[in-house]
């Protein structure tokens, strides 16, 4: 039996990066393939540097450790302590790199999913192993389904006082990640000085995100090769991630107390120093500003789901006749 002190309870994420197998394959033909994976790759350490270094999300947070081999991703944040504070921070922690890193592929045109638990494990050196990165790796294969980072029911622990404004449920009792509104909410708060964050979110550098992740999903519809035995199969999980893709955006469209962006920019500017209920609200204020000016360019940034699907699943269903 392994030492009782092997083992720390942690908070485990396993990510895959659909698509990276084929891309190392062509690489050998393409030099600058290879750059571009061994750089977006080796990008993850530089982030969770990063992120190790704020304090926006509350005390008690520990410190991120990422490892990257082939196209999987394991991220680890042991807990601080056994209060369900620290697993509430360590969850966030977890999420806000996972997003980011999401946003990161999708740009490069690759998608990722995976899973988030919390459990026993093993990071040390160059050893890392333990029941919880198995329960993650098991959950990615089986429930995640489309690129999307779930969450298992066991990280959410209902002891805890935290919010999860971060996080979103399928109409099969799925929590994943909304990593969309986690990569708004990273440009937001790209400075921690309130001054040079000025206005706050620059509308144009979020559409900017929101068209590039728009385009990528489109060229993975179109350059799909309909003769695949996995062709229908794939051409579902884009579709799902349409579907996500649009409905966040309708959501900041919409607008309203009920918009979950609102409810994370109180979560986060409640742990900044000198933050008063009259500093949130002109926060905020600036924020949802932001987003009504750009009202009609954000409706171009919609994905047309007839026009990207309809003709593919023609082909498809054609092939299986």
């Amino acid at each position: 039996m392994a030492p009782l002190n092997t083992y720390q309870t942690s908070v485990v994420a396993f990510l895959d990066i659909s698509g990276l197998k084929e891309a190392a394959q062509k690489s050998l033909e393409k030099p600058e393939l290879a750059n571009e994976i061994e750089s977006m790759l080796s990008g993850l350490q530089s982030q969770c540097a990063e992120l190790n270094k704020r304090e926006q999300w509350g005390p008690e947070i520990p410190n991120l450790k990422a490892r990257a081999f082939s196209d999987s991703i394991i991220l680890t944040c042991p807990l601080a302590s056994d209060n369900p504070t620290a697993l509430d921070n360590a969850l966030r922690k977890i999420a806000v790199i996972a997003s980011a890193y999401q946003m990161e592929v999708a740009v490069h045109d690759f998608f990722m999913r995976g899973a988030i638990t919390v459990g026993l494990h093993c990071d040390r050196g160059d050893v890392c192993f333990g029941p919880a990165l198995i329960e993650a790796y098991e959950a990615e294969r089986q429930l995640a389904n489309w690129p999307r980072v779930i969450v298992l029911p066991k990280a959410l622990d209902l002891r805890a006082h935290g919010r999860h404004p971060y996080l979103t449920r399928d109409d099969a009792g799925i929590t994943y990640v909304d990593y969309l509104l986690l990569c708004t909410m990273n440009l937001l708060f790209q400075s921690d000085d309130p001054e040079k964050r000025q206005a706050g979110l620059h509308p144009f550098s979020w559409l900017s995100l929101i068209e590039k992740h728009k385009t990528a999903l489109e060229m993975a519809v179109k350059t799909l090769n309909a003769d695949s035995p996995q062709f229908l199969i794939t051409l579902s999980k884009y579709h799902s991630l349409a579907h996500y893709h649009n409905q966040y955006l309708r959501q900041v469209m919409r607008g309203g107390k009920d918009f979950p962006l609102i409810e994370l920019l109180e979560l986060v500017l409640s742990h900044q120093e000198g933050m008063t209920k009259d500093r949130m609200t002109s926060e905020i204020s600036k924020v949802t500003h932001s987003f009504s000016e750009i009202d009609e360019r954000q409706k171009d940034c919609l994905i047309d789901m007839r026009t990207i699907f309809a003709p593919l699943r023609y082909r498809g269903s054609r092939r299986n006749i």
